[in-house]
C-alpha cells in the first residue's frame, strides 16, 4: 500500500491520475474509485476489494479516502486478508484526525505531498529548471549557494508572483483567476472535509472562517486565546479545536517556543497563515509585506525540518540553528550575531557571512 497525504488543491487527484495513465495503463486489472461515490454508503471498501479480486483484479487505486468513514480500518482488513492486491490511495490531509495517518504509517507508505516551492514555480511556470540548495550551504560561511540561479535569472524578479499566486499549482497558467480559486478551495475544505470529518455545523462553519480571516489579517502573531475565541464568538476549547483542524488541514501555521513539538492541549505561541498565497486571498485589505515574507520562510523551513521560536521569538530550526529576519529582535545586527544565528536578508542576492538570501530558502525542496 502507498499513500499520498497533503492539503487540498495540491494536486492528489492529478497525480493518481497521471501515475495510472503513464505507469500502468490499457491494464484492464487497475481500477481508479472515488470513495466519496453513493456506491459506498451501500457497500464497504472492504468488501468492493474483496468482489474487485475475485474478478482478477490486482491494484485499485483510491481517491478521497478521508471521505470514507470505515476507510482506515477496511485498509487494515484488506492488508490483512487480501496481501496480493496493490493499493495506491490520496487522502486529505484534515482527515488526520485521532491518529488516523499513524494507522495508515502502519500498513503503508506515506508520502506527503505539498505546494510548490518556490524553485519549483520557477520551473512549472517559467521553464526554468535548477537543483536542489542544500541546507549546509546556507550554513556554510565560505560556500556559494545559488550561483547557478544567479547566473541565470534575477530570482527575486519572480518573488513577489509566487508569494501571492506560485503555492498552488493548478491556477498558475490563469493567474487572474488565482485568489478566487483560493479562496474557492479554503470554502470546500470548510464546508467539505470539515463537514465530513469533524462533523461540524454551519454555524462552526462560519466561526472558522471568522477564525481565518483574523490569523490572515493580523498574523504572524502571539494569540490570547481567550480573546481571540471572544472575538469568533466561541469558547477556548473550540477554538484550540479549530486551530487543530486548520493546522491539520494545511491551512495554517504553528509554532511553539523552546523544544516542543506542537500539542492540540495547548495553546500556540504564534499563529500564521499556511502559505502567502492563502494570505494574499484571505486578507480584505493589501497584507503587508512583511507577513507575506515571514510566512514564507517559515512555510519553505518547515517541510524539509523542524521549527519552533526562540525566547525572543526569531524561528529555530532543528533546535539548533536561529535564524531572524530583518525586522526581528536583533535581525539588523547583521555582523554580531551569535554561533549558529542567521539573519535572512529579504532583498540581498547573494550569501554573505551570517546573512541569507530569503529567496534561497525557496530552494531547499
Amino acid at each position: 500500500m502507498t499513500g499520498i497525504v497533503g492539503p487540498r488543491g495540491l494536486g492528489k487527484t492529478f497525480l493518481l491520475l497521471q501515475l495510472l495513465k503513464e505507469k500502468l495503463h490499457n491494464q484492464e486489472d487497475v481500477l481508479y474509485v472515488q470513495l466519496d461515490d453513493v456506491h459506498f454508503s451501500t457497500q464497504s471498501l472492504f468488501d468492493f476489494a474483496k468482489e474487485f479480486v475475485l474478478k482478477g483484479g490486482k491494484m485499485l487505486a483510491l481517491d478521497n479516502l478521508h471521505k470514507c468513514p470505515d476507510g482506515v480500518s477496511d485498509l487494515r482488513k484488506i492488508a490483512e486478508e487480501l496481501p496480493d492486491l496493490r493499493i495506491l490511495f490520496a487522502s486529505s490531509s484534515a482527515g488526520d484526525d485521532d491518529g488516523a495517518f499513524y494507522e495508515l504509517s502502519r500498513i503503508a507508505a506515506l508520502h506527503y505531498l505539498p505546494g510548490l516551492s518556490f524553485r519549483e514555480f520557477l520551473e512549472f511556470r517559467y521553464d526554468h529548471a535548477f537543483p536542489l540548495i542544500q541546507m549546509d550551504e546556507l550554513l556554510e560561511y565560505n560556500r556559494m549557494p545559488g550561483a547557478e540561479v544567479l547566473h541565470r535569472i534575477r530570482p527575486l524578479q519572480y518573488l513577489d508572483e509566487y508569494l501571492t499566486k506560485g503555492y498552488y499549482p493548478q491556477q498558475i497558467e490563469n493567474p487572474a483567476l488565482y485568489s478566487q480559486s483560493v479562496m474557492n478551495l479554503v470554502n470546500q475544505v470548510l464546508t467539505d472535509d470539515f463537514g465530513v470529518v469533524h462533523r461540524i455545523d454551519y454555524e462552526s462553519v462560519l466561526k472558522i472562517r471568522r477564525l481565518l480571516a483574523t490569523i490572515a489579517t493580523e498574523g504572524p502573531f502571539k494569540p490570547n486565546i481567550e480573546k481571540l475565541a471572544d472575538e469568533i464568538g466561541t469558547t477556548r476549547d473550540s477554538l484550540l479545536k479549530f486551530l487543530k483542524y486548520l493546522h491539520k488541514a494545511g491551512m495554517i501555521g504553528w509554532l511553539t517556543k523552546g523544544h516542543e513539538d506542537v500539542n492540540y492541549l495547548n495553546k500556540p505561541d504564534r499563529l500564521l497563515m499556511n502559505n502567502s498565497c492563502l494570505i494574499a486571498a484571505l486578507s480584505p485589505d493589501l497584507p503587508s509585506r512583511e507577513s507575506l515574507l515571514e510566512t514564507f520562510l517559515h512555510n519553505q523551513l518547515r517541510l524539509v525540518h523542524q521549527v519552533n521560536l526562540t525566547t525572543k521569538g526569531s524561528y529555530l530550526m532543528d533546535l539548533e540553528y536561529e535564524f531572524e529576519m530583518e525586522w526581528m529582535e536583533g535581525g539588523s545586527n547583521k555582523g554580531k550575531s551569535k554561533s549558529r544565528a542567521y539573519v535572512v536578508s529579504t532583498d540581498a542576492e547573494s550569501a554573505s557571512g551570517n546573512v541569507i538570501p530569503l529567496w534561497m530558502f525557496g530552494f531547499l525542496h
